[in-house]
Parts: C-alpha cells; structure tokens; sequence
C-alpha cells in the first residue's frame, strides 16, 4: 500500500478556457468567363491545454492550442472554355464545347508540435544506475505534471533542409528546477493540395440531363512531408549522478532519419471519372 501523499487525486472541473482570434483577408471574383476567390487568414488559437505543465493552476496550461494554424490560403476558381471548336459540326460542337475546368488550392502552416506531440516533446531521462527513466517523483517530490527541459540554444537558427527544429537545443534541467512552459513556436509540417476538375452537363430533353465529370485529386503530385517516429523529435538522455546528462536522442534513430528533420513523404496524385444522370 502506498504511502500518504503518494497517491493520486484526480478532481474535474470546469475551468478551461480559450480563444481565437484572426485576421482574414478576401479577394474575390464571382462574375465573368474567370470567376475566383482567394483568402488568406492569419490566427492564433490559445486556450488551456490540459494539466501537464502546472497541476496547480489553470493559467499555467494555457498557451497554443492542437488546432491552431497560424497562416492559411484558400484559393479556389473556375473557368469556362466556352467555344473550343467553331466548325459546322455538331457533333463535335457538342462534344467540344460547353466543358468548365474548377479548381481549389489550399496551404495550411503546420501546427505546434507541442500542441500535436506534447509540452515537454517526450522527454525521457535514463538513470543508467537503475535502469529507470527519471519522473517528477525524483524531480519534484510529486508524480504529477512533465518535466519541462531547458534551452540551451535557439532551437530555430541553423536548421538544415526539412529540419524543422535542433532538437539538440533541449536539455533536461537540473533537480528541482523547471523548464520554460513555451519555445516559441515550433511550427510542424505544412499541409498542402491541389484538386482539379473538369465537367459538362448535357441537356436531354426538357427533364433529363447528363453530366460528365473528370477529377484529379492533388494533381501537381506533391506529397505532404511528415516524421516517420515521434523520437525524431525527443530529447533523451542518460545520467547516472541526475547532475550530468549525455545526450542519446541521436542513437535512438535509424541511419536514415535526423533529428527534427521531416523524412517521410506521404500522398500521390488521384483521378476520378463520374456519369450523373439527373431525371
């Protein structure tokens, strides 16, 4: 049986909070052989995003939310080809003329990865005396909240190609002190897509109609970068005295992967043909 004040104590209430706000931007066309319509939000989400920085307060959870993004651009556009062929023909009239090609393209920043992963990016610390990873026990006499890690350099500046943040900038502090709750944004990947399509509708009748549709789902065939393993982006470290730490987040890694680096890509270009007969 657990010693008093080892156990935990979990409570409910309705505390939380949050916020959005943002600047949105429009220009639009809506008339016309062309018509479009490009916009460009810049947002912030924030809002209180669980206990496991400060269990003690509930402002000390609060900075940026899983969903925010801060930068998006939606475009999307249609265009009617009108006449392609002008002969005496109706045939091929038909079959040439009356097509519209439409279109959407959307770029999305990435999120916080210490929103999307978690507050302290996973970090582990291995008392190789024990063989036993270090928790808030030792750290803070308690077992609840994260050990936050320290700063040791801007984790932004010298990043190489795809590397999205030096996950070597993060060390664990020393016993008994706290990391800072926020890095400054530590922007994941971005998200980007292309869909096109092209469609007619034939009129049979008064009543009846046909449409024909071909689209091409992410048709500039860009693939979406993203992390193979979360340990692409955690800090790790062996100690055997808890005051000395030997990095091992590089070790844990497969030759083909780098640390804060995006290695995989994912999603290829799609089609689709579709009839409607609409009666």
């Amino acid at each position: 049986q657990a010693g008093y004040g080892q156990n935990s104590i979990t409570m409910d209430t309705h505390v939380g909070y949050s916020n959005y706000n943002a600047l949105q931007a429009t220009w639009a066309k809506q008339t016309g052989r062309l018509s479009y319509n490009l916009n460009y939000t810049w947002s912030k989400s924030l809002g209180i995003v669980g206990s496991t920085v400060d269990p003690f307060t509930v402002h000390g959870n609060y900075g940026v939310l899983n969903i925010d993004r801060p930068h998006v651009v939606n475009t999307s556009y249609a265009f009617d080809l009108q006449k392609l062929y002008t002969g005496g023909s109706q045939i091929l009239a038909g079959a040439a003329n009356g097509w519209t090609v439409s279109g959407t393209t959307t770029w999305q920043a990435g999120g916080n990865l210490q929103a999307n992963d978690s507050q302290n990016l996973g970090l582990t610390i291995k008392d190789t005396t024990t063989g036993e990873n270090l928790t808030t026990l030792t750290y803070y006499g308690t077992n609840v909240g994260d050990i936050q890690p320290v700063l040791t350099c801007d984790p932004h500046s010298g990043l190489k190609s795809h590397q999205l943040l030096n996950v070597l900038c993060f060390a664990p502090p020393t016993v008994g002190n706290y990391g800072p709750r926020q890095y400054g944004y530590l922007g994941g990947p971005s998200y980007f897509n292309s869909d096109l399509t092209l469609y007619k509708t034939f009129h049979i009748g008064e009543k009846q109609k046909v449409e024909f549709r071909a689209s091409a789902f992410n048709f500039l065939n860009h693939p979406l970068w993203k992390f193979s393993s979360s340990a692409i982006i955690t800090p790790t470290f062996n100690t055997t005295d808890k005051s000395n730490f030997v990095s091992t987040a590089a070790s844990n890694l497969s030759s083909t992967q780098h640390l804060g680096t995006v290695d995989q890509k994912t999603g290829n270009r799609r089609g689709e043909l579709s009839v409607k007969y609409s009666f």
